[in-house]
């Protein structure tokens, strides 16, 4: 039964069905649709006044959903590429890249959704993809790498991240580098490179830096082995 009533200057439409329930439910689908399945005996009257008493939260449903489609179809009309090629590592998970085609977009942007890099802006390449998710890492290592350093007592500590060859990090007298894929290993690969860090700026021998590895349960020949292979998945390799 297909029933209808105006609220101010709109006209709401539904489907109404009977069933054997207790309850009157009422839907409004995915294209606008709304369907009330009412108790088998219930009169005609109740269910039109139980629908009208529902009219704002109706409205509200009926704007959402058309916003909705609206969002769907400009996504739509924007092209989308999948660059199955192209793998990057993140604290240890491994991820593809898809690309969304937006003229709009001027300055690219990156996040990490659906278990893929979605790079979205206007004339996307491969180098233009490599380039901003590297400003990705390092704005997710810069954050990183604050929280850890806070929790460690040691903000005071002046740590840059850059480039590195064969190496994740380099001290230079008071001047710490530490390689922007620092992060593409686990967290626990990341929390030891800083300890080793600071056992070193603290002075401490490899036996107490082992003691002090053991005690935080960060595995040093595990990580250690695990740190080695990081370098051969460097998506940032230091340019030539």
């Amino acid at each position: 039964m297909k029933l209808s009533f105006n609220y101010e200057d709109r006209k709401i439409e539904y489907n109404l069905n009977y069933k054997k329930r207790s309850t009157i439910a009422i839907n409004v689908e995915k294209d606008g649709t709304i369907n009330v399945v009412a108790p088998v005996g219930l009169s005609l009257g109740s269910v039109i006044d139980k629908v009208k008493g529902n009219v704002h939260w109706l409205i509200a449903e009926l704007d959402r959903m058309e916003k909705l489609k609206t969002f769907e179809q400009s996504q739509s009309t924007n092209q989308t590429e999948d660059f199955t090629e192209e793998k990057y590592t993140y604290l240890g998970k491994t991820y593809g890249v898809e690309v969304i085609d937006n003229q709009n977009q001027n300055t690219p942007i990156v996040k990490l959704l659906r278990g893929k890099f979605v790079v979205e802006g206007k004339n996307i390449d491969n180098i233009l993809i490599k380039d901003t998710i590297k400003k990705w890492y390092t704005t997710k290592a810069t954050i990183k790498l604050k929280e850890r350093l806070k929790l460690s007592n040691k903000v005071n500590t002046l740590i840059e991240l850059g480039l590195l060859k064969n190496k994740m990090y380099e001290i230079f007298g008071d001047k710490i580098i530490l390689d922007i894929n620092c992060i593409v290993g686990p967290s626990v690969v990341f929390d030891y490179l800083l300890e080793e860090i600071f056992s070193k700026i603290d002075g401490l021998s490899q036996q107490e830096t082992t003691d002090k590895l053991t005690a935080r349960n960060i595995s040093v020949f595990g990580q250690s082995h695990y740190i080695g292979r990081v370098q051969p998945f460097n998506p940032f390799p230091l340019e030539e």
